[in-house]
């Protein structure tokens, strides 16, 4: 289609050389060293955290609109924009959250919806940051808090706690933001998903997006001690499918169609020969399970999106869109401009 359009609603621009991010120390004084840089890295960053982000490009080099739309090739010109979700910001105070929001808003193409960080278990200070992202910017949409945790040692934390939905402290600045008319974009693992569907059940005031399909862990294949047997990956899947099967039970929860290459569902990157994939290759490797997700949640409730810079370690732009087109080739044009572009403009309220 010609004039088919495109929103990518979940990338993270980034550069450690000029803003704040925990790998900006190492990258300001040895970035001009690449090999050097990696080989330190890979001795002062825990395993757990290599393991699941991959290879240290993904954080020391920079990525920024003008790398997204070059790189876009033959879908440049149908992509109106990206949403740009919160990425490792170092603030020394809370308030200082919304410094990210400022940066962003003062990119040459800034992102058409940005969503921004805050700690919702701190209900007290939470009004005060999010007029602060306002402030920022007209942009701004909704928070991201990190909620991704797993008990595992060989699992990255993303939060300090396993049990933080289910506190009051974050279940009252949860229902704040939906107060204020703000989204929350949700990460997790897909062993979470019990307790998020008893936050959306509990307070359906808020709207809600799910970030990379639940993240069901050693899906794949074996992370750690995780989805090491068939039968457990079977387990795996069963189980992420009915946390998706209740969660869909709640009307205002949306679903991101993305993140599904990440390290942590246990994939074999290394035997692609090349080490980028072919478009059927990533259609023979997703296509099922996006499909799952669709038939449980519905097109008007879903959404395409790259998860760039972390998934542009393994394959091109334009390989990914390939990809995605061909997965929903089947679906009507109408339903398949829900799911690159209408759903996210809906969902993130972008004119």
């Amino acid at each position: 289609m010609s004039d088919f359009k495109i929103i990518d609603p979940h990338i993270h621009y980034w550069d450690a050389h000029t803003t704040p991010r925990t790998i900006s120390p190492l990258v300001k004084r040895i970035g001009r060293f690449p090999k050097l840089l990696d080989w330190v890295i890979r001795q002062v960053v825990p395993a757990e955290t290599l393991n699941y982000f991959g290879p240290s490009t993904v954080f020391t080099i920079p990525y920024l609109p003008e790398v997204y739309f070059k790189e876009a090739g033959k879908y440049r010109d149908r992509v109106k924009g990206v949403v740009h979700i919160q990425a490792d910001w170092q603030a020394k105070e809370p308030l200082n959250l919304a410094d990210e929001t400022v940066w962003l808003d003062g990119l040459d193409r800034p992102p058409l919806a940005i969503i921004g960080e805050a700690r919702l278990n701190h209900p007290d200070q939470l009004d005060v940051l999010l007029d602060a992202h306002v402030a920022a910017s007209g942009r701004f949409r909704g928070i991201r808090d990190m909620l991704a945790y797993h008990p595992s040692k060989s699992i990255h934390k993303f939060n300090e706690a396993e049990d933080t939905m289910r506190t009051e402290a974050f279940r009252k600045g949860y229902a704040r933001l939906g107060e204020r008319g703000f989204s929350f974009d949700a990460f997790i693992f897909s062993h979470q998903l019990r307790d998020l569907c008893e936050l959306v059940e509990a307070i359906p005031q808020t709207p809600i997006v799910v970030d990379h399909m639940a993240t069901p862990i050693g899906l794949m294949g074996p992370f750690g001690e995780l989805g090491t047997t068939e039968s457990m990956r079977e387990q795996i899947k069963i189980e992420w499918i009915q946390g998706l099967q209740r969660l869909a039970q709640s009307p205002h929860v949306h679903m991101k169609l993305s993140g599904m290459f990440m390290h942590v569902l246990g994939w074999d990157h290394h035997s692609w020969a090349g080490g980028k994939l072919t478009v059927d290759q990533v259609v023979e490797a997703i296509g099922p399970h996006v499909q799952t997700v669709l038939d449980i949640f519905g097109v008007d409730r879903c959404m395409f999106a790259t998860n760039f810079p972390p998934d542009r370690a393994l394959m091109q732009y334009e390989t990914y869109y390939d990809a995605y087109f061909k997965i929903v080739s089947g679906l009507s044009e109408a339903d398949q401009q829900k799911l690159f572009h209408d759903n996210a403009a809906r969902f993130y309220r972008i004119a």
